[in-house]
């Protein structure tokens, strides 16, 4: 098999779900306001948090497939499996910091549309990223990555 070709092959790239969401939930928080969140301020601390956690893990798992020689970009090959860092915790960490990115950016704007959206990007990610790259990773690397499935969570 040509290793250029050597990857998931996903309908499209993970970023575009939480991308698409956030963009329907701010368009219809600009025309259909539900009371969610409106006027809590703390609420937008929160999101504060939420936002540095989700740079911060993204950051740190990007870190991971950099030391480990292999590419963050699922349309790219796969060029080693990465099991350390914050992939100590969960498989995805990345995913895992589209929620709280998400979540985070949502709150500080008052966009209170994105917490309706948080159970749609998850049902994405499951579907159309996170169940034919944990397929292609099984095919790829066999028991290692079974024995890592087995030993670490999916999210948190």
């Amino acid at each position: 098999m040509d290793a250029r070709h050597d990857h998931p092959k996903l309908v499209l790239p993970p970023p575009t779900y939480p991308a698409v969401l956030f963009v329907m939930a701010w368009v219809l928080d600009q025309h259909l306001v539900p009371p969610f969140i409106d006027g809590v301020s703390s609420a937008q601390w929160l999101g504060a948090i939420l936002v540095i956690l989700g740079l911060g893990a993204a950051g740190w798992a990007v870190l991971r497939f950099m030391r480990a020689g292999t590419h963050v970009e699922p349309h790219k090959p796969t060029l080693a499996m990465v099991r350390d860092g914050p992939f100590r915790f969960s498989r995805n960490p990345i995913y895992a910091s589209f929620f709280a990115l998400f979540a985070g950016v949502g709150m500080i704007m008052k966009l209170e549309w994105t917490i309706v959206f948080l159970p749609i990007l998850w049902l994405c990610l499951m579907l159309w990223v996170i169940a034919p790259e944990e397929a292609f990773l099984s095919r790829r690397f066999g028991s290692e990555y079974e024995h890592y499935r087995q030993k670490v969570r999916r999210w948190l």
